[in-house]
């Protein structure tokens, strides 16, 4: 960020690259925060060209990484911790059983 925006607050945000993390980062800046938003592979592109945005590679999973983006943050007034694993198929498929045969209920007359 550079000293004429330097009176806002500044978000940073992980997560960015897409869905709820996209989002957020285009709100806060429409709200007229610094914005610090980190993906793990940086795409400038999806977000709107600004002084007061700054993307930031961050992988979530590697200390280094993280290190290395704090270095580059500078003051963070709030953090939007976004980021994560997903697992896909993390619980074991379950073998369902055929229900008992039913027969079915008589009308009586």
């Amino acid at each position: 960020m550079n000293a004429t925006n330097s009176g806002a607050l500044t978000v940073l945000i992980t997560g960015c690259s897409s869905g709820y993390g996209l989002e957020t980062a285009r709100h806060f800046h429409a709200q007229g925060w610094n914005v610090i938003a980190t993906m793990r592979t940086p795409r400038k592109d999806i977000l709107p060209v600004s002084e007061r945005i700054r993307v930031l590679p961050l992988d979530v999973t590697r200390p280094d990484s993280i290190a290395a983006a704090i270095d580059a943050c500078g003051r963070v007034d709030v953090l939007v911790n976004n980021a994560g694993i997903g697992v896909v198929g993390s619980l074991r498929p379950r073998r369902w059983r055929r229900p008992a045969k039913c027969s079915r209920p008589t009308r009586s007359a």
